[in-house]
């Protein structure tokens, strides 16, 4: 009789575990690529309430005022400096500030959802959480596929997200390349190169499952944007670092899975929707743009892009514009540059404030945790060239995600220096 209740217990338990992981990844799926319902409210902005209210309702308000830390103040002051310049100048848009508003309550959320799980599951909570961010966006990449294989899929997808009112016409006609849920194909196809990251580094989850997903991630990265095949090799950089501590064992695994990834993107690139030879002469632009740059046809369209504004004001504090109003167009698609245009170099210094600080705590933890310290500094560091080629500061889609890295490595942090506290004044800790 108690080993039959023993058993009962344990079933109970596995099932709430599961379902908790069902409806965790749901909602990152959701923060992650929630699409807009008009152009100021999307679902990515929309589920943040009722988990916010959810989350909010299980603690004192006390405590909560508490935990705002160092990044949601930062994140705060950017609002209302972005407020300040919106009010200071005749001609402005508020987009700069919704999306910062939008950056601050995705971080809110992702932080105390964090925080939830550590209570629950203490020590696993990082590896887990990680894991949820990585299936959820292995789901977008199998949406991705199928939008690839299917015109019909890809058609529904583009009515249901509206694409027609926020993407080029181009991108949406074109049989080369999917949006999935998203607006951007080099935002999301960077996620992809986060979600191989992560896989590599979990050990919480069957070989066989893994590299499934691995191979899905891979191709969906390779049938998005080329952004994200130059971005590529830092997942296996980051695999390869985080297996060098490790047995032989877990460093020939590292190895099996970087030769399995460069034959799945040959074969992604064979089978897919792009012709071999396109694809080819998209990736060796890669390295002859990187060799050098003006010889490229892309170099040459791209290095005019990096230019500051001539007024001296509006390169310090911005016009508040985003660059793409039929007046005050800026002839630019690099992220810093068009962050610089609307809100001065003042609010890109804000803006790059919590994932250089992020950076920072992330390195700080490599005596504590050596593996997630590489693995979310090299993450960081690409979301920070990410920017060179695309708007991706506050964006949606991106940013949630960093949102996770960030606040795993703050909670990584504080939790070891309330233990370096302990140690050094038991008498006060207790």
């Amino acid at each position: 009789m108690e080993n039959q209740s023993k058993d009962c217990t344990s079933m109970k338990n596995y099932l709430t575990q599961k379902f908790r992981g069902i409806l965790l990844t749901s909602i990152l799926f959701t923060m992650f690529f929630g699409w807009k319902i008009t152009p100021i409210i999307d679902i990515s902005i929309i589920i943040n309430i009722p988990v916010l209210i959810y989350l909010l309702s299980n603690q004192s308000l006390p405590n909560t005022i508490k935990e705002i830390n160092i990044v949601t103040s930062i994140l705060l002051i950017t609002i209302i400096y972005l407020s300040i310049i919106y009010l200071t100048n005749n001609t402005a848009s508020m987009q700069w500030i919704l999306r910062t508003i939008r950056g601050t309550l995705s971080f809110i959320t992702i932080i105390l959802l964090l925080k939830n799980e550590k209570k629950s599951k203490e020590e696993e909570y990082k590896d887990k959480f990680l894991l949820y961010t990585s299936l959820a966006i292995s789901i977008h990449a199998t949406i991705i596929i199928a939008s690839q294989l299917s015109p019909d899929i890809r058609q529904a997808l583009h009515e249901l997200t509206n694409a027609s009112l926020y993407v080029n016409e181009y991108v949406i006609r074109s049989n080369i390349q999917s949006l999935g849920l998203t607006y951007s194909l080099s935002l999301t196809s960077f996620l992809y190169v986060i979600s191989v990251s992560i896989l590599i580094y979990v050990k919480n989850i069957k070989s066989w499952i893994k590299i499934t997903l691995i191979i899905v991630n891979i191709i969906a990265c390779a049938w998005t944007a080329r952004t994200g095949i130059a971005l590529l090799p830092i997942a296996l950089l980051a695999g390869a670092l985080t297996s060098i501590s490790m047995d032989w064992r877990a460093l020939s695994k590292a190895v099996g899975v970087a030769t399995l990834s460069c034959g799945l993107f040959v074969a992604a690139t064979a089978l897919g929707p792009t012709t071999i030879t396109l694809q080819i002469d998209r990736i060796t632009e890669i390295f002859y743009f990187i060799s050098n740059p003006s010889s490229t046809p892309f170099g040459r369209e791209f290095l005019p892009m990096f230019h500051l504004p001539a007024d001296l004001y509006q390169a310090l504090f911005g016009n508040s514009l985003t660059g793409r109003e039929k007046d005050y167009y800026v002839s630019s698609d690099v992220g810093y540059i068009l962050v610089i245009y609307g809100t001065g170099f003042t609010g890109l210094l804000l803006m790059l404030a919590p994932v250089v600080l992020g950076i920072y705590i992330s390195i700080k933890q490599k005596k504590n945790d050596k593996n997630y310290s590489i693995l979310s500094t090299i993450i960081l560091l690409g979301y920070l060239l990410l920017n060179l080629k695309e708007l991706a500061l506050m964006t949606r889609t991106v940013w949630p995600v960093i949102c996770v890295i960030i606040s795993i490595s703050l909670l990584e942090y504080q939790a070891h220096k309330r233990r370096e506290d302990e140690v050094e004044n038991p008498q006060q800790a207790a």
